[in-house]
């Protein structure tokens, strides 16, 4: 429901006042999503960056369980949230899309040199 009274008009067309709660539903969604992306940050690390080239568990770690559960995770805020905004659900996006490549760097040994030397 609209409830914001115009600021100025011109003609049929009306320029409207921000909504403060919007802002706020993004700046929480998105700090949710930065802590979300640095705890899987985290898990790729500990179990693909540090591990050798060779071991076939990173490769398992990252399709088997990041990469999976980076793809679920939206739908599952979208639901737990009860987000009716299609623009607060497309901000979503950017997690798995983001998750997903960095592990996919990761396991394919396209990581800088400085970023895998240790985890802090």
């Amino acid at each position: 429901v609209e409830d914001r009274s115009p600021i100025h008009l011109f003609g049929s067309l009306a320029v409207l006042p921000p909504k403060l709660e919007f802002w706020v539903q993004l700046m929480v969604l998105l700090s949710m999503q930065m802590m979300i992306s640095a705890l899987f940050a985290v898990v790729v690390y500990k179990f693909v960056v540090s591990r050798s080239e060779t071991e076939p568990a990173s490769y398992l770690v990252g399709f088997g369980f990041v990469i999976p559960l980076a793809l679920y995770v939206p739908f599952y805020l979208l639901q737990a949230l009860d987000l009716q905004s299609r623009t607060l659900a497309m901000a979503l996006i950017c997690l798995p899309i983001l998750v997903t490549l960095r592990c996919m760097e990761a396991m394919f040994r396209f990581v800088p040199p400085a970023a895998g030397k240790s985890l802090k």
